[in-house]
């Protein structure tokens, strides 16, 4: 396992997060092509809840909410950066318990 870090736009959310090393192809990045992700750009790897750590930024997150409404889209309220999808309420078992996070929004490097 190796910890990335990330922040949005204006650095007002900062988090890191464990997931097996990009660099060995051991983790796939997805590119989904549901509308919002199409528009927002979204590459994402899905890191379970558990090894994901907020260093600033997680009360200040906005959501939004689309088709069902079981995973919420959330992002910085002040810059606008497209952080992270939230399966916790997800209709299927198997993804509760991690989130989607966006890489492409990387600005913290690893």
């Amino acid at each position: 396992m190796e910890t990335y870090t990330s922040t949005c736009h204006c650095t007002a959310i900062r988090l890191s997060f464990k997931i097996p090393s990009l660099t060995t192809n051991s983790t796939k990045i997805t590119q989904c092509n549901c509308s919002i992700c199409t528009k927002n750009g979204y590459l994402l790897v899905y890191p379970r809840t558990t090894d994901v750590t907020f260093h600033s930024g997680e009360s200040e997150m906005a959501q939004y909410r689309f088709g069902n409404l079981a995973k919420p889209h959330k992002f910085c309220a002040r810059c606008g950066t497209s952080v992270l999808i939230d399966f916790g309420e997800s209709l299927f078992e198997r993804e509760r318990g991690k989130v989607a996070v966006n890489v492409y929004s990387d600005g913290g490097g690893n």
